[in-house]
């Protein structure tokens, strides 16, 4: 997964510099600040300690965050919400996830067969449940990527 994101790193940094945007040894160093807020929501304990100690999601947003030009740091915060979503917030440049739409997915899994279906065949409930995460966590920030591109003057 790592060499997903970065692939897509370099490709979204060649982007910017053949358009004479920005050249690599122009941009400024900043990162994604990965958080992971305790859970108040019963059973979300074990979801949450997977997100927080498996390290994949922290891995993947310091591996982005290094190779990504970003014009400041950018918080990523998954925490209790009080509704099933994840979005990015123009008014402090941040990306939020609510645990509650991880535990959407863990009782959407559940219902699935991933022995008939053949993407899913061979997959475990965590490993799918961690894709959809990160999937929709990489949606969110596109959404941020424009915008900060956006406010920087670059589009």
């Amino acid at each position: 997964m790592i060499r997903i994101a970065r692939s897509a790193a370099a490709t979204i940094l060649t982007t910017l510099c053949l358009a004479g945007v920005a050249t690599a040894a122009d941009l400024p160093k900043h990162k994604f600040i990965t958080t992971f807020e305790d859970s108040a929501i019963p059973g979300m304990e074990a979801a949450v300690k997977r997100l927080r100690d498996g390290g994949e999601i922290k891995q993947l947003m310091d591996a982005l965050g290094q190779e990504l030009p970003l014009p400041q740091d950018v918080p990523v915060t998954f925490k209790d919400c009080k509704t099933a979503n994840a979005f990015w917030n123009p008014a402090d440049r941040s990306v939020t996830y609510c645990y509650e739409l991880v535990q959407l997915y863990a009782k959407g899994v559940d219902k699935l067969d991933m022995g008939e279906d053949v993407m899913l065949r061979g997959l475990d409930a965590n490993a799918v449940v961690m894709g959809t995460t990160i999937f929709v966590l990489f949606h969110e920030l596109g959404h941020g990527l424009v915008d900060l591109a956006d406010a920087a003057g670059l589009l």
